[in-house]
């Protein structure tokens, strides 16, 4: 966020450049995660299935997404930041239904 979209520092009172951003502070033992793959055609009033192309790593290295401040916490002690793929689930239908 720069020039027009600086954003507003309410510790130095004044707009600065920045980036937008998540960060981890804990990992789960297993990560699941959801693509949105519906959005809403204001010019037809309807939902819409997205049929993008989407490819899938066998393996996410979660290290640029831990925050840096606190390190790796995680509920046992030990989750290591790297994922293997174990499932994928396609849903099978249209925007208004489907399995």
């Amino acid at each position: 966020m720069d020039g027009e979209n600086q954003w507003h520092c309410p510790k130095c009172d004044h707009k600065v450049d920045a980036e937008k951003g998540l960060r981890f502070h804990t990992l789960p033992y297993f990560l699941t995660l959801h693509l949105k793959r519906f959005d809403y055609d204001v010019t037809t009033w309807r939902r819409i299935k997205l049929n993008n192309f989407v490819s899938f790593p066998t393996t996410l290295d979660m290290s640029p997404y831990i925050s840096q401040e606190e390190g790796l916490h995680s509920a046992d002690g030990n989750v290591p930041p790297i994922y293997e793929l174990l499932s994928i689930m396609i849903h099978s239908g249209g925007a208004m239904g489907g399995h």
